[in-house]
């Protein structure tokens, strides 16, 4: 039996109050469940044919759009500005602002996993750092002007990405034998040693540093690390608001790709091109081998339509099964391998007296009656759950070993995943 599961956590709620500002669920009752994002339905031009002239409203668009930070939240943090240290493009789809501090010990383990985002995706992350040294801790203030006069001769993020990886060892030492640590690493690192060690102790410096933790303090930061997505808290506190959401490089990598579908969805829902009376068979490429499908167009006319639209529109080609759960279900479908992507339309059930009787059946993955869009699943058991309540739309006639040797990776269960298999390319054939 299938139950939901997937978005039960408290960081996957966050997840998708922050991101897509949208609740995802399927509602089941077993261990494992199939899940996307839902769409935005906005009413469309419903497809039309002339064999098939009940298809009024078999489609809607739903354009996935990210949300617009509301007043309230962003009051609370200033724009982005010259004043801050900044890495990346300013154009870039998704801007993280941290606010953090040199000893705390988690902000330690976020910052080169930013930095690695902003390196594998560079022209669609920028990080922004911003200082919230907090009074707790007993070299918040020193640390904090350290970083600062590194950045004073151009190696702010060298000295941040150090203070962070050593935070450890200098956090035992006294404030003096900090200032004599920093003085060492700026040497080392080429900086001018003793115009470091006057502006690591200057009063300007020291002002910046104090100022940085009152505006943090003002704006109601509860504590470190915070990360501000695109303007809205992504995970820490802001006021009186919790948040606690992966920071993990696999779900943030994941965040960017869903960003990034955004410029593939589709405006419109496709034109009624198939044939039901022909014979329609899907090839899936995969790096495993390949996984050969008997499409059903007679009994799921829409979804078997939709599928090889966007199999023909290359939308399947190199994304991953995101989600393969043994002995239960692979899913795909979705180009941002996230689990939350859609094509830009959802579309109607189309459910018959077909069964998830078997391995090897293929569904639609939906979040509610009629919201289907790219997303899909095969049977790796019996699951006899799901009938009634999902679309089959087709069966696998040859490949089956290859679907049952894909990696597992149940994303519902969140931590580090192994890469998932790519899904190379899908070929229709018609006959």
């Amino acid at each position: 039996m299938v139950r939901n599961q997937i978005f039960r956590s408290e960081w996957i709620r966050t997840l998708l109050l922050v991101v897509i500002a949208t609740t995802v669920c399927l509602s089941a009752c077993s261990n494992d469940s199939l899940s996307m994002a839902p769409p935005n339905l906005t009413p469309s031009l419903a497809l039309k044919s002339p064999r098939f002239p009940d298809l009024t409203g078999a489609c809607t668009v739903a354009r996935g759009g990210f949300p617009t930070p509301n007043p309230s939240e962003i009051s609370l943090v200033r724009p982005v500005s010259t004043e801050d240290w900044v890495k990346g493009p300013a154009n870039a789809r998704l801007t993280f602002i941290e606010f953090g501090d040199y000893q705390c010990p988690y902000c330690a383990r976020i910052a080169p996993i930013l930095a690695q985002l902003q390196k594998n995706f560079p022209a669609d992350v920028r990080i922004v750092y911003r200082h919230f040294p907090l009074p707790s801790h007993d070299k918040a203030l020193i640390s904090t002007q350290a970083a600062e006069a590194a950045g004073m001769q151009g190696k702010f993020w060298e000295m941040h990405e150090l203070l962070y990886a050593q935070s450890q060892s200098w956090g035992r030492l006294s404030e003096d034998e900090f200032v004599a640590y920093a003085v060492d690493a700026a040497k080392k690192m080429g900086l001018d040693e003793k115009k470091f060690a006057d502006d690591l102790r200057s009063e300007a410096v020291a002002r910046k540093a104090l100022k940085a933790q009152m505006e943090a303090i003002e704006a109601k930061i509860g504590g470190t690390p915070l990360l501000i997505l695109n303007g809205r808290p992504y995970f820490g506190a802001i006021g009186d608001r919790e948040y606690n959401a992966p920071a993990d490089l696999e779900n943030l990598s994941a965040i960017v790709r869903l960003y990034q579908i955004d410029d593939k969805q589709f405006n419109t829902c496709p034109e009624f091109t198939i044939d039901p009376a022909k014979q329609y068979t899907a090839i899936l490429v995969t790096e495993k081998g390949e996984i050969v499908i008997q499409l059903f167009a007679a009994k799921a006319p829409v979804t078997v339509n939709s599928f090889v639209f966007l199999a023909r529109q290359g939308w399947f080609d190199n994304t991953i099964f995101h989600r393969v759960v043994q002995n239960s279900f692979i899913q795909g479908g979705d180009p941002s391998g996230s689990g939350m992507g859609s094509p830009g339309y959802a579309f109607r059930d189309e459910i018959s007296d077909l069964k998830f009787d078997k391995e090897g059946m293929v569904g639609m993955v939906n979040q509610g009656a009629n919201t289907n869009g790219s997303q899909f699943f095969i049977t790796l058991s019996p699951q006899s759950a799901l009938n009634g309540r999902f679309t089959v739309f087709g069966q696998v006639i040859r490949g089956m070993e290859v679907a049952r040797k894909l990696t597992p990776r149940d994303s519902s269960r969140g931590g580090t995943l192994p890469p998932g298999d790519r899904l190379i390319r899908v070929i229709i054939e018609e006959k």
